[in-house]
């Protein structure tokens, strides 16, 4: 016999045979007076000691399965609609019902809110471009993606790191964590640096302008001849850049024919499809972790979590294998956007 039961047993026997009232039998029992009488009243109608739930209280679905289906449809057609959006528009089909169901219904189909992702204005023109780009990689494999240095400069900024959310209590001040610390002109780095699947690779602080000059004597000549010297002796390793100005510089490009460097052709604004890109918003999470308080203390907690930190090798390798992905999402979405 179930506790349950034996609770239902001793209520209907305390009721039977004593005169206690509803009230002294659910503190004797532990249970609510609701229940007590619930339980009693349903055993005089039926003489049944098992609690039967299906002809209790509750009320009746305000969504039925159609309307679910009708809001997840809704969403999925425009993304943008906000619930108050869905609410008016099940309203002028003839359904009234209040936001807080229509959220609830939301979330039920999977129709989740998030933070739209930014991503770069894409033409016609730059999205074949990119889509050819995956045609001509899309039998690449893994021995010619373990072959490619990735490249880029990032900005590290000396700022507050601010939650997406915080929570405001009622009866509880204000404080300094409710609020995202800003300056208007913050400290700031600009890194250099490159990977492979080999691990981490040179990098550089940029503290003069990032020209063509800059560009040859700073990166290309002390930096990548080295590391490909140091990766792929055999002079068949691959470089790959951005098409920043200085990158691709009439002397920029003449530098790497002399050095018989194989530069990748890249596609325009493609972010979405250099895998350095992720390793970037990782470093500067575990930079930003450490509260670093000056530009040294930025260039030491770099420095650490590039090439000190232990899963930053494993963390390039499933990059770089991810690539083969990249390029069929490329594809799928005709060069447009992907979800990278």
């Amino acid at each position: 016999m179930t506790e349950r039961r034996e609770k239902r047993i001793k209520i209907i026997t305390l009721s039977e045979n004593t005169d206690k009232t509803v009230t002294e039998i659910a503190k004797i029992v532990g249970m609510c007076k609701a229940s007590v009488s619930l339980i009693l009243k349903q055993y005089r109608e039926t003489g049944n000691v098992d609690l039967k739930y299906q002809n209790c209280g509750g009320s009746n679905k305000k969504l039925t399965n159609r309307d679910l289906r009708r809001m997840r449809i809704i969403s999925g057609n425009n993304p943008r609609m906000t619930a108050k959006d869905v609410q008016e528009e099940m309203g002028a089909r003839g359904d009234c019902v209040s936001l807080r169901t229509i959220q609830r219904g939301l979330n039920d189909v999977g129709c989740r809110a998030e933070r739209p992702k930014s991503k770069p204005f894409l033409t016609k023109a730059q999205a074949e471009k990119r889509y050819q780009w995956a045609l001509e990689h899309r039998n690449w494999g893994e021995e010619q993606w373990n072959k490619v240095i990735w490249s880029d400069e990032t900005v590290i900024e000396l700022r507050d790191n601010c939650p997406q959310f915080v929570r405001v209590v009622d009866g509880f001040p204000l404080t300094s964590d409710h609020y995202c610390l800003t300056t208007k002109h913050p400290t700031r780095v600009i890194i250099w640096s490159c990977f492979s699947f080999y691990g981490p690779g040179r990098s550089h602080i940029v503290e003069d302008r990032m020209n063509t000059e800059w560009y040859v004597t700073k990166i290309i000549r002390n930096r990548v001849l080295q590391q490909l010297e140091q990766w792929y002796p055999g002079s068949d390793g691959v470089f790959q850049q951005d098409n920043a100005p200085c990158h691709k510089s009439k002397r920029a490009m003449e530098e790497f024919r002399v050095n018989n460097i194989t530069v990748m052709d890249w596609p325009p604004s493609s972010p979405d499809i250099n895998p350095i890109e992720n390793l970037w918003g990782l470093v500067k999470k575990r930079i930003m972790k450490t509260k670093p308080k000056s530009k040294n203390e930025i260039i030491t907690g770099f420095i650490k979590v590039w090439h000190n930190d232990d899963e930053i090798l494993n963390i390039m390798q499933s990059l770089v294998k991810s690539m083969p992905r990249r390029v069929r999402a490329l594809i799928d979405s005709r060069g447009f956007h992907t979800k990278y």
